[in-house]
C-alpha cells in the first residue's frame, strides 16, 4: 500500500507539473496554469519551491551540491568502485535496497548539506507565504494563475508576483478586493510587522463575519514571517482587466555561487 500511495502521489505531481507552462531566464522564473482542485495548491507550492531553489542556487550550484554529495555517499557505503548497473546486479542492492539507497541520498543531501547552506529557511518560509497567497485568492479566482519570481539588486532582492484570473469579477468581489487592498496598505504602513499582525488579529476578532478580514490576517502573518512588503493591484499584465496581482518583495541576502560551493566542500570534509 505504501508503494502504491507513493506512486499515485508521484503521478499526481507529474500531472499537475505537465499541465503548466514554464519560462526561465537569468535570475527569473515564471510558470502559469490552472488550479483545478484546492489540494493542488500544495503541489504547485512544492513546484515553486524547486523552481525558486534553482533560481537562487543556479543549475551549476545545484549540480555541484548533488555530485559532491553523491560521491561522498558512495564512499561512505563502499560503493565508489561501482556504477549504478553494478548496484542493480548485486542481490544485496536489489529492489528495496536500491530504494533505501535513493532515500538515503536525498535525506543526506537535505539534512547534512542543504540545512547548512544559505536560503534553506528562506525557501521554506517564502514557499509557505506563496501557498497562503494562493489559498487567499483561490476563493475569488477562476483558478487560472501565473507566478513570477525575480532576483535583483536592492533592499528587497527577491520579488514574487502572483497573478490570478477571474471569470466573474462582480461588484461584490470588487468591493471585497478593494477592502483587502486597503487592508494590505494599512499592514505595510506599520513599521513593525508584529504590530501589523496584532492589529489584524484584533480586527478579525471584532469583525468575524467579514471574510476579507481573514485574508488580511493571512497577509499580516506573511509580512511578519518573511518581513515582506506586499501590494495588491486590481489588474494583471498576464490576465489584463480580468485579473489581480499580488506582489511580495522579500529582503534576503544574495550569495555568490562560488562561496556556496566552497561551503559545500567545507561541510563534506567534516562528514
Amino acid at each position: 500500500m505504501g508503494v502504491k500511495r507513493e506512486r499515485e502521489r508521484i503521478y499526481k505531481y507529474k500531472d499537475v507539473y505537465n499541465s503548466m507552462t514554464f519560462f526561465h531566464g537569468e535570475g527569473a522564473i515564471k510558470f502559469c496554469g490552472k488550479i483545478e482542485k484546492w489540494e493542488n495548491i500544495e503541489i504547485i507550492s512544492r513546484i515553486f519551491y524547486k523552481k525558486l531553489e534553482e533560481a537562487l542556487y543556479t543549475k551549476k550550484g545545484l549540480n555541484y551540491i548533488y555530485e559532491k554529495s553523491l560521491i561522498k555517499i558512495m564512499e561512505k557505503n563502499n560503493l565508489s568502485d561501482k556504477n549504478i548497473l553494478d548496484i542493480f546486479r548485486e542481490k544485496k542492492f536489489h529492489l528495496e535496497s536500491v530504494n533505501i539507497l535513493i532515500m538515503k541520498i536525498f535525506d543526506y543531501i537535505y539534512y547534512n548539506i542543504k540545512t547548512n547552506l544559505p536560503y534553506v529557511k528562506t525557501l521554506s518560509m517564502v514557499t509557505g507565504a506563496v501557498s497562503e497567497l494562493l489559498e487567499n485568492t483561490f476563493k475569488y479566482a477562476s483558478g487560472e494563475f501565473s507566478i513570477t519570481a525575480r532576483i535583483r539588486n536592492g533592499k528587497y532582492p527577491l520579488v514574487i508576483k502572483i497573478e490570478n484570473g477571474y471569470d466573474n469579477l462582480n461588484d461584490k468581489v470588487k468591493n471585497d478586493l478593494l477592502n483587502l487592498q486597503k487592508g494590505i496598505d494599512e499592514i505595510n504602513s506599520k513599521e513593525d510587522p508584529e504590530e501589523a499582525f496584532a492589529t489584524a488579529v484584533k480586527e478579525r476578532i471584532e469583525n468575524e463575519s467579514e471574510d476579507c478580514k481573514h485574508s488580511r490576517l493571512g497577509f499580516a502573518k506573511i509580512r511578519m514571517d518573511v518581513n515582506a512588503k506586499m501590494k495588491l493591484a486590481l489588474s494583471s499584465s498576464h490576465f489584463g482587466e480580468k485579473g489581480i496581482t499580488l506582489t511580495m518583495a522579500v529582503p534576503i541576502r544574495i550569495h555568490k555561487i562560488g562561496d556556496i560551493m566552497e561551503k559545500v566542500d567545507k561541510i563534506l570534509k567534516l562528514q
